[in-house]
């Protein structure tokens, strides 16, 4: 079967929410979905493999832990003349799919970009959060994975994809590589991520470790280094 679009997202320990994630998003239609694994161990994987027995465009592949490997392993398999990564927390709604389509064909100089973010919370703190996102794609063109990202594949395997040494800030380093080669079309139609990592972490100590793991990359410190102080502080903020 030929599809124009293959949904890649990265998963590990999914079970609670994989199944609903694999619905929302087989309800856009003819589009392919790749799920790529890190090595689960909670029931991730017989869902996912459920879901292939019942849908012809839903795949399951495996890789070792990392998202950067995760989507690039997912990448290898697509058929589809345009990548979707989307992080295993976000929904992309079918209007802002459209939205995405309607774009291509009115635009056809297109060759890559993101949808506008929405967290899925009441909380004035997350409003700030979308507000400051949007800004940031408009200013400077630096969407983070949590938007959903799309690029043509024949651009993603030219740049060579996501780099595998990366464990974290993999989008951050795709996207300003990118640049180099085209600008990026920021989509006003919105996907929603989960803010449970916020809520688990707490908003302000997760927002913060964010921000300070974003300047010491920019500083020029190894995403190695950086993941390390990101699990720290999660773990730690587990244990208060």
């Amino acid at each position: 079967m030929k599809f124009r679009f293959s949904i890649i997202i990265p998963v590990f320990n999914e079970a609670p929410i994989i199944g609903g994630v694999i619905e929302s998003h087989c309800r856009l239609g003819n589009v392919e979905i790749i799920l790529s694994d890190g090595g689960s161990d909670d029931g991730t994987i017989k869902i996912a493999e459920e879901f292939t027995k019942k849908y012809s465009n839903v795949l399951l592949t495996s890789s070792i832990k990392g998202r950067g490997i995760q989507m690039n392993t997912g990448a290898k398999l697509a058929r589809g003349e345009w990548l979707i990564f989307l992080h295993a927390d976000t929904l992309l709604p079918t209007a802002s799919f459209r939205a995405l389509v309607q774009h291509i064909e009115e635009h056809p100089e297109t060759h890559a970009g993101a949808f506008t973010l929405r967290l899925e919370h009441k909380s004035f703190f997350y409003r700030y959060m979308e507000f400051y996102a949007k800004w940031r794609c408009r200013l400077i063109q630096l969407p983070f994975g949590d938007h959903g990202f799309f690029i043509r594949k024949t651009i993603f395997v030219k740049l060579g994809g996501f780099r595998d040494d990366f464990p974290i800030m993999e989008d951050v380093e795709m996207i300003r590589r990118l640049k180099r080669q085209c600008s990026l079309a920021i989509l006003k139609a919105p996907v929603f991520s989960s803010v449970r990592r916020f809520e688990k972490d707490g908003r302000f100590n997760r927002a913060l470790t964010n921000l300070l793991v974003q300047s010491l990359y920019f500083f020029g410190q190894h995403p190695r280094q950086l993941a390390q102080l990101y699990n720290r502080e999660a773990h730690e903020s587990h244990g208060k």
